[in-house]
């Protein structure tokens, strides 16, 4: 499905891929043309930069700034990759919104601001306990 085959055509046939701002669909299919060019790149910054330490950011974007800065890759490449992990980020990203964002405060849940975004955790089990259901073997 990620690369441009016959079959991703015909089971897409029918779908509104235009790109357009509320069409999540056209953004991942512009995403799914533009990937086999952004993965060499992606690719030369970690071979040529950070497995020789000459690109050290953890993030995209710092990684390719580095990149370009000392050589690694092109002016246009760096701002075609840009683009894409734009458009990736786009695609993945979520709604956060506390509970009194969304019109329930944290008073109607019976917990406090703080503790309405930590996840729950069953006071009779660590959180780390495995129930029996889910053990495998004897």
């Amino acid at each position: 499905m990620t690369s441009a085959t016959a079959t991703r055509d015909r089971l897409c046939r029918l779908v509104y891929t235009t790109r357009e701002p509320r069409n999540p669909l056209g953004l991942l299919n512009e995403a799914l043309t533009l990937a086999p060019v952004a993965e060499p790149i992606e690719q030369r910054i970690r071979v040529e930069g950070v497995r020789t330490g000459r690109v050290t950011a953890l993030d995209l974007p710092g990684r390719i700034e580095q990149a370009r800065a000392v050589g690694i890759i092109s002016d246009a490449e760096a701002a075609s990759l840009r683009e894409y992990d734009r458009m990736v980020m786009e695609l993945i990203q979520v709604d956060d919104f506390a509970p009194d964002e969304l019109g329930v405060g944290a008073g109607d849940l019976g917990v406090s601001a703080g503790e309405a975004r930590r996840p729950v955790v069953s006071a009779r089990e660590p959180a780390n306990a495995v129930s029996e259901a889910d053990r495998v073997g004897p």
